[in-house]
């Protein structure tokens, strides 16, 4: 459900630059697209990562206690999800405030 969401965004964000007559290269949208890769980029080994917490949870299921390697993995997938989670809110901030709309328009 995902990937096709985030296919759609870069998708859209380049005919809507293109609609409104926005440099494809600029400031401002290559700190976008950067970070836009930079999540991506730390999206893509958390989905293993996802995997490998479910399969440890299943198997704690039955032992009654969190195997080591879940522990390991959430590590992982927490540092991991900050600097994903800082990038989107960047590209949030920067799609709202355009701080460099002179390059922009």
């Amino acid at each position: 459900m995902t990937a096709p969401a985030v296919a759609f965004q870069a998708v859209s964000g380049v005919v809507l630059m293109n609609h409104l007559g926005w440099p494809l290269v600029s400031a401002w949208s290559v700190a976008v697209w950067a970070l836009f890769l930079l999540a991506g980029a730390c999206w893509i080994p958390v989905l293993h990562i996802q995997a490998g917490l479910s399969r440890d949870s299943n198997q704690a299921a039955s032992m009654d206690a969190l195997p080591a390697s879940f522990h390991a993995r959430f590590t992982w997938w927490f540092g991991l999800g900050v600097p994903a989670f800082a990038a989107v809110i960047a590209i949030y901030w920067l799609m709202v405030a355009k701080p460099f709309a002179a390059q922009v328009y």
